[in-house]
């Protein structure tokens, strides 16, 4: 969209990544826009840069790269610092609800675009979201019908803490 125009951008009406597209977060300092494909099982970090006058560089909407992660990536969350984006994956579910597959969350670098580390969870992520305070941020994960709340610290990519919250998490802020 051209919010100079508010209207549909004629130079760029779509951009195409992977299959299915279902989140992204925007990391404004180093001008990406970062997508989670949940049915091509990867992330697609398009270039959103401008130029002097704020109008669209000649590289804007350039996809930069496209990354396999885990299985199902339903949401996603770029680090303040545009170091690394973490991603929730869902993994599988199978016949009567039972997970075939858990989930996991891969740590994806933003400076050479690849995965450095896959956590694996016990249960199936649907939302994520971080802090970060260098050297230490958290990454806060929450899983369908669960009241645990899975922290984990950045500076190590392990996790740290699953608090139990009272009922089960619907979404966070």
């Amino acid at each position: 969209i051209n919010t100079q125009l508010n209207a549909i951008d004629s130079t760029h009406p779509s951009i195409s990544v992977g299959a299915g597209p279902v989140f992204a977060d925007y990391y404004r300092n180093g001008e990406v826009l970062v997508t989670a494909n949940y049915d091509s099982n990867t992330i697609s970090i398009i270039d959103d840069s401008l130029d002097l006058y704020q109008n669209d560089s000649p590289t804007f909407g350039t996809v930069l790269a496209t990354i396999p992660v885990g299985l199902h990536p339903v949401q996603i969350s770029v680090l303040q610092d545009g170091s690394r984006v973490y991603v929730a994956n869902q993994g599988v579910i199978g016949a009567g609800g039972a997970v075939v597959t858990p989930g996991s969350v891969s740590v994806v670098n933003l400076t050479n675009y690849s995965v450095e580390k896959t956590i694996a969870l016990t249960s199936n992520p649907h939302a994520i979201g971080s802090i970060y305070n260098y050297p230490i941020g958290k990454v806060y994960v929450a899983s369908q019908n669960s009241p645990y709340l899975t922290v984990i610290r950045t500076d190590t990519d392990v996790i740290s803490a699953t608090p139990e919250m009272q009922g089960n998490i619907v979404e966070m802020r």
